[in-house]
């Protein structure tokens, strides 16, 4: 997902919430949609939901971590 200034970033249901104007419960229905249309993915630390990112992110970041040093470049 693009944040304010632009960049790719993931968002909480709380951001997530509060830019398209639902409250949390309507929101994280909204999220589990798109989770499971695998529009969305969950960024998980410890063991928690942090955030969210669109799969296009994820997968990007994804392919470049396999990329070697030079390709990279």
């Amino acid at each position: 997902m693009t944040g304010s200034e632009g960049l790719r970033a993931f968002l909480s249901l709380l951001e997530i919430s509060r830019y398209i104007g639902l409250d949390e419960v309507a929101t994280k229905h909204v999220v589990e949609h798109l989770t499971k249309k695998k529009i969305v993915h969950p960024v998980v630390e410890k063991d928690m939901v942090v955030g969210y990112e669109l799969v296009h992110d994820f997968l990007s970041k994804k392919f470049f971590d396999k990329l070697g040093p030079d390709a990279k470049r």
